[in-house]
């Protein structure tokens, strides 16, 4: 494992990190290894948020022993400082340590959002009141905006920017990145499968090895895909000109709206499984046909009850046309599921 300058910190960090999404569908023993794992393959960037189900309170009891060793970062969705104070020592707590080294505000939208957290006496000011406490080391923000990462990468204001790199969304890389180089902001890579439509690890984290100032922060379910992205980054293989076929094949495939997975288009109100129910192209080829049935028919059947109330569109990050979209899956869904049956 290499290490790299983590932008302007002074600290240097591997050059792919771990994402704590994941291990929220697996025993606390079982993602105690899968942290393990990655801390014995060199891997010390660890990225999670309070909001990611128990993920926190796993790798705090993971990283026992390997703390120091490592660069621990959350997020916090807090609007106001009394509750940032709730989250960041609930985190402090959970994670077992008496500090974040990156410490996020979670998602900002756009410029109205960002004024708000800026604002007199508001969460910025919280975060370097934490960090004058040492309880934070460097103010970060997560974005998965192209028009605000561009902006925060022009104003400066954060030390560290995590903002969606992979190569379908990859204007992130041609017009975000160069800015983040030049004003030497750190950058951490989410979603460097494009939120699970990727399948090919080795052709998605080669592809972000063109830019070595970004870490990656793939999310690990499994110890195996903990050792794979290892050997990835151990090898270092260039892309070939088949490699970048490929790459223009998926984007072509993909299109502009598909889903990322990032589930802030839930809960909905009709009680639709949004997520799922985009990603019915990916089930069909990967299972037989009556556990695609078990595990679509239901969320299928109550896509018919949108009411197109607009409250997935407003929190979608990606501005899709979610209504729109899940019953263009229901439609696909239903022809697949007639076509299964003649062939029966």
């Amino acid at each position: 494992m290499r290490y790299v300058d983590l932008g302007n910190t002074g600290i240097k960090v591997s050059e792919v990190g771990f994402g704590g999404i994941p291990i929220q569908r697996v025993s606390f023993d079982e993602a105690e290894r899968i942290v393990r794992a990655a801390i014995h393959h060199g891997i010390t960037l660890i990225d999670t948020a309070n909001v990611y189900g128990d993920s926190e309170e796993k790798i705090g009891r993971a990283i026992a022993g390997a703390r120091d060793r490592l660069v621990l970062c959350t997020k916090s969705t807090a609007k106001d400082p009394p509750t940032m104070q709730r989250h960041l020592e609930q985190s402090l707590r959970l994670l077992r340590t008496d500090y974040i080294d990156v410490y996020q505000l979670h998602n900002i939208r756009n410029r109205e959002a960002y004024d708000g957290l800026l604002a007199p006496d508001g969460v910025f000011d919280f975060m370097k009141t934490a960090q004058a406490k040492g309880q934070i080391r460097f103010i970060a923000t997560s974005i998965h905006s192209l028009d605000m990462a561009k902006f925060a990468f022009q104003v400066g204001t954060f030390d560290v920017v995590q903002m969606p790199l992979n190569f379908i969304s990859h204007e992130f890389c041609d017009e975000a990145l160069p800015l983040a180089k030049t004003n030497n902001i750190a950058v951490l890579g989410m979603k460097p499968f494009g939120g699970g439509v990727i399948e090919d690890a080795g052709l998605a984290l080669r592809y972000l090895q063109q830019f070595p100032w970004a870490i990656p922060i793939p999310g690990c379910q499994y110890v195996e895909e903990v050792e794979q992205i290892a050997r990835i980054y151990e090898q270092k293989a260039p892309l070939t000109p088949a490699d970048l076929e490929a790459i223009n094949r998926i984007r072509a495939e993909l299109g502009r709206t598909f889903c990322r997975a990032c589930g802030y288009c839930e809960p909905c109100s009709a009680g639709i499984k949004i997520q799922l129910v985009m990603k019915f192209d990916a089930i069909k080829v990967r299972f037989p046909h009556e556990k695609v049935l078990d595990l679509l028919e239901e969320s299928m059947a109550k896509v018919e009850q949108c009411e197109n109330c607009g409250e997935c569109v407003a929190r979608c990050p990606y501005d899709l046309p979610v209504p729109e979209t899940i019953k263009t899956y229901r439609q696909k869904y239903l022809r697949y599921k007639a076509e299964q049956a003649d062939k029966a």
